[in-house]
């Protein structure tokens, strides 16, 4: 039996492939041998076939040498694993060597199997009985490969096939066999034996976390009392026990609500049942891993320290670090105020904290903040300068190989951006190709590195609080126009919403106009210009590739002599605001001009009423004012359009 495949060389364009048959019924330590022959590779035991699909690396034991460590993938013995087992129902694998640093890796594609080949040989239909070369794509000087027709002279004089009883041989009892001209073994009958080297760290916290959630199904200690809901906690005080007693409590339409939040495909009906699959996914270690990610250090050493108590009552600070917790239902509430966690949740967590996870969950919480922080500063760059921020972080070692993996395991629902080429991409931006525009519209300078502090305030409030000017904005909300902490905090976040996409203040005072926010007091609109005027000036914008305008003046060649930056309205409100502001703005080296972005259109009014004398006017109207056709447009998008004006 053989199996036909197409061995592509990776890295390398245009691309270079062999397609070939390999036979089936051998060891793995035997088709490293054959393929090493076909592709030219030297001829070593430092060879390793990865499935990464299956999380599988097959290769050849070097004794009682210690096995490479690795948390994705489990460890096989080439000599011992039978190829069928892996490539009667697989697609690819990678073929490398380790012999030397120069030799190439292969992507092998499994294209088809096939009983028996037969062909025609000196008038004579034979079947094939040696491994041979079906076509290739290369160069004429590749260099690593000769001529194709010599190889498949090599293999049918060397690695010709004998079918005989089961073997097991080495690789060096593969290789000493092929120079003895006794070619390749094969064995319909054989299977694979004892061939685990080393079990993955995925897989084994898999399995301890399936044989806790056994046992707490055999021990079926007493539940908890169901909570109604995703924010009502349990009624009734109950014995502690494990997650599924505390699952089995809660409502059916809970439960399948829980299970939706943390991705868990239900394939149950019934309540118990559900409630078991619900538990046996909680207590993956890897759904465990990606949930508590979306939690901050200090909830996770609240729920460490609640792992160690038994039925306690939360102070209202630790209720404050314990909430995030109850909710992902790795806490149970009971009803005299006391809280636990359910045992075989400590387990498990355990587990994962003895293969690092603490250390895991720092670095992948703060590059959470640095997408977060990317994504509001810069919609798209380059996916190099994440890395940028990522090492701003006080002590940050990690080199950029180690940044890719990182970046990689980060939970989709988690991450608000997307790696797109070499770019990197806002998720809401991507959609319709939008990033693409925002792209042609940044300026041609450099990207703008933010700190460790200013990554972690983002995130945090939303806005910049720290900024002078946004903390003059909060104080003018609070206590001139009388506003609620809440309300003015929101209201900051809007401002760095439309400012930093290069919003006008038409926009921004479209949204207080909406909250049925006015100014009362005389002056108020002069000092709210101002602020605005200077919130603007600082606030990052990702057309500026995340400076602030101020930072872009220092950036931008000087003017002209004589000459100064001018500023044009966009709308009436704006206009006003400039005129108000002017004499500041000169001063500041600003010149206004309410003209330029302005139409008149002409007006009627009866000022003595319909039986009155009707007396003409014009009216100054700005591309962001409401169109005066009645249609509910901005100007620039309707009448203004038409008339060919600010499009």
């Amino acid at each position: 039996m053989f199996i036909q495949i197409k061995a592509i060389r990776k890295g390398i364009k245009p691309p270079r492939w062999r397609r070939a048959y390999l036979p089936l019924h051998i060891t793995f330590s035997q088709l490293a041998y054959i393929l090493e022959v076909m592709l030219e590779l030297p001829r070593t035991a430092r060879f390793e076939f990865e499935f990464f699909q299956e999380k599988d690396r097959i290769f050849e034991s070097q004794g009682k040498g210690r096995i490479p460590y690795s948390y994705e993938y489990s460890c096989w013995s080439a000599k011992d694993s039978c190829a069928d087992d892996w490539l009667m129902n697989k697609t690819w694998f990678t073929f490398r060597v380790k012999e030397q640093d120069s030799a190439p890796e292969y992507r092998v594609e499994v294209e088809k199997i096939l009983d028996d080949i037969r062909f025609t040989e000196e008038s004579d239909k034979s079947s094939l009985f040696y491994p041979v070369i079906l076509k290739e794509v290369s160069v004429k000087e590749d260099e690593y490969w000769g001529d194709g027709t010599e190889i498949n002279q090599i293999l049918k004089d060397s690695c010709f096939l004998k079918e005989e009883g089961p073997g097991y041989p080495s690789f060096a009892a593969v290789f000493n066999r092929v120079r003895k001209g006794q070619g390749i073994g094969t064995c319909k009958e054989i299977k694979s034996r004892n061939n685990l080297l080393g079990k993955s760290t995925s897989a084994m916290l898999t399995e301890a976390s399936r044989l806790l959630l056994q046992a707490a199904t055999e021990q079926q200690k007493v539940s908890p009392v169901p909570k109604t809901s995703a924010t009502t906690r349990v009624q009734e005080k109950q014995s502690t026990g494990s997650l599924l007693d505390l699952l089995n409590s809660y409502p059916k339409d809970l439960l399948i609500e829980t299970a939706e939040e943390t991705g868990c495909d239900l394939k149950a009906q019934k309540k118990p049942r559900i409630a078991y699959e619900l538990a046996r996914h909680l207590l993956e270690p890897d759904v465990m891993r990606s949930v508590l990610l979306e939690l901050p250090e200090e909830d996770l050493d609240a729920f460490e320290a609640a792992i160690k108590k038994e039925h306690f009552r939360p102070t209202d600070e630790d209720w404050y670090h314990l909430e995030g917790i109850y909710e992902l239902n790795y806490l149970a509430e009971y009803s005299d105020d006391t809280v636990e966690v359910p045992w075989d949740v400590a387990a498990v967590y355990e587990v994962i904290c003895k293969n690092g996870y603490r250390a895991y969950h720092t670095d992948a919480r703060w590059l959470i903040q640095c997408l977060q922080t990317f994504s509001a500063l810069f919609v798209v760059g380059p996916v190099k300068h994440l890395f940028r921020m990522y090492k701003q972080r006080n002590g940050s070692q990690t080199d950029y190989g180690g940044f890719q993996k990182l970046l990689q395991r980060i939970p989709q629902k988690l991450n608000p951006c997307r790696v797109m080429g070499n770019r990197l991409v806002a998720n809401e931006a991507a959609e319709g190709d939008i990033f693409l525009a925002i792209e042609a519209r940044q300026r041609d300078v450099a990207f703008y590195l933010p700190g460790e502090t200013e990554i972690r305030e983002l995130p945090a409030n939303g806005y910049p609080a720290s900024n002078p000017s946004y903390k003059k904005l909060f104080r003018f909300l609070q206590n001139d126009l009388k506003l609620e902490a809440e309300l003015s905090e929101e209201l900051c976040r809007y401002a760095f919403m439309v400012f930093s996409g290069g919003g006008m203040l038409s926009d921004y005072m479209e949204e207080l106009n909406s909250r049925g926010i006015e100014f009362s007091a005389k002056g108020q609109i002069e000092s709210f210009a101002k602020i605005i005027m200077d919130l603007n000036n600082h606030t990052r914008m990702f057309e500026l590739r995340g400076h602030t305008p101020n930072e872009m003046l220092s950036l931008m060649p000087a003017s002209a002599p004589g000459r100064r930056p001018v500023i044009v309205p966009m709308s009436s409100n704006a206009a006003d605001l400039l005129e108000n502001g002017s004499r500041e703005l000169k001063q500041l080296g600003f010149e206004v001009d309410n003209e330029m972005t302005a139409d008149s259109i002409p007006i009627m009014a009866m000022p003595n009423g319909l039986a009155g004398e009707v007396k003409a006017g014009v009216r100054k109207i700005y591309p962001n004012d409401p169109c005066p056709c009645g249609s509910g447009k901005k100007y620039k998008k309707c009448c203004g359009r038409k008339n060919g004006s600010h499009t």
